[in-house]
């Protein structure tokens, strides 16, 4: 996405929180004076009046938009979008990618005649150090410039 279309898209979204807020804040104001006023009728004039007086004291608040921001995702949700700078924290050796090391109490020579067997059991040591690898390369390939 461009900053042309990222302003435009701020901006709409600054606009739209600013009236839905206004929004509120008469229907909340129209709620009070019916609690209030119950049966009681007013001519145009007052309810004018009233209204100017109860609206003058509104005031709503923004956060204001930018365009810098910063996105925090696991490594497996964030591969599929790109940003103009990406950190990859917690790439210690030995733990991400995790060294696979021993395969466990079941190899994984024993985990596949199994599976031919019909018996399917949690991934071996070799299809996770695939994934982690995979997305390692994924993570690090995310960021990209934005034009």
């Amino acid at each position: 996405m461009n900053g042309q279309k990222m302003q435009k898209r701020w901006g709409n979204q600054e606009s739209k929180a600013s009236h839905e807020q206004m929004y509120n804040a008469v229907i909340s104001f129209i709620d009070e004076i019916s609690m209030v006023m119950k049966d009681e009728v007013l001519t145009l004039d007052e309810m004018m009046l009233l209204l100017e007086e109860g609206l003058s004291d509104v005031n709503y608040s923004m956060i204001p938009p930018s365009l810098d921001h910063v996105v925090i995702t696991t490594i497996e949700r964030g591969y599929s979008q790109w940003w103009p700078k990406v950190f990859v924290m917690g790439l210690n050796q030995g733990v991400f990618p995790q060294s696979m090391g021993d395969e466990g109490l079941i190899k994984d020579k024993e985990r596949q005649e199994l599976a031919e067997a019909g018996i399917t059991l949690a991934e071996g040591a070799l299809p996770k150090a695939f994934n982690e690898n995979f997305l390692l390369y994924l993570a690090m390939t995310r960021a990209h410039p934005i034009p």
